[in-house]
């Protein structure tokens, strides 16, 4: 496995596995794109934000010279900070997606994703049905490799989702007595994996990681 890459374009890096995950890939990529409405704090040296809304891509061009060698997805809302089912949508889906084309576009050929458990572009679940969305869209994409990462609850810290909060001081002490498919995962261990998958160029094909698989340390 070749362990490095040349740039990545990550987005989402304000969030919680995003910005665990921007300061790994800074050590491995030799510049980390940041597009978002806000610069992440504390960016390492080595990483550019470029504000955008992602419903207008063209700063990108204007500041991204050449093609990102993979880009990372750790993007997303929930419903209730969305305000509506249909902004949702938007976030989750519509958002990634254009980057994800605008990407290809402009030569990346490696995707990652950060999805969740239950992901099903069939569900009756809205939220599982949109990140199942998303997913079958990425996968119609000429790409050379495509990795998705399903966790189920994240721990850490959630300032602005009270109720993830709760979740996880009842739920996280009992991680370890539940099936590895729905077992809270810690969002720096999910960091950790999305970065193996991003540096990992020989990759081919679609790889899906949930369960025990996002629990496995990758080889330094």
């Amino acid at each position: 496995m070749n362990s490095t890459t040349a740039d990545a374009l990550l987005m989402g890096a304000t969030g919680l596995v995003g910005a665990a995950a921007l300061p790994l890939l800074a050590q491995r990529c030799t510049t980390v794109w940041t597009p978002g409405r806000r610069p992440p704090p504390d960016s390492p040296a080595n990483s550019a934000h470029i504000e955008t809304d992602f419903i207008d891509l063209s700063a990108l061009d204007a500041s991204i010279p050449n093609a990102p060698g993979v880009l990372c997805i750790a993007f997303g809302t929930t419903i209730k900070q969305a305000g509506s089912q249909a902004r949702f949508k938007t976030i989750d889906k519509d958002y990634p997606l254009a980057l994800a084309r605008w990407a290809l576009q402009k030569g990346t050929r490696r995707i990652c994703l950060i999805s969740a458990v239950g992901a099903d572009a069939h569900s009756r679940v809205f939220y599982n049905r949109i990140k199942g969305e998303l997913e079958q869209e990425l996968k119609a994409l000429p790409l050379q490799s495509l990795h998705i990462l399903r966790p189920s609850l994240l721990l850490g810290h959630h300032p602005h989702r009270p109720m993830e909060t709760l979740g996880q001081t009842i739920m996280g002490p009992l991680a370890p007595l539940f099936p590895a498919k729905i077992r809270p995962i810690r969002a720096s261990q999910l960091a950790e994996k999305l970065v193996a998958c991003a540096i990992d160029n020989s990759a081919e094909g679609v790889q899906i990681l949930e369960g025990r698989a996002l629990f496995e340390t990758a080889p330094s």
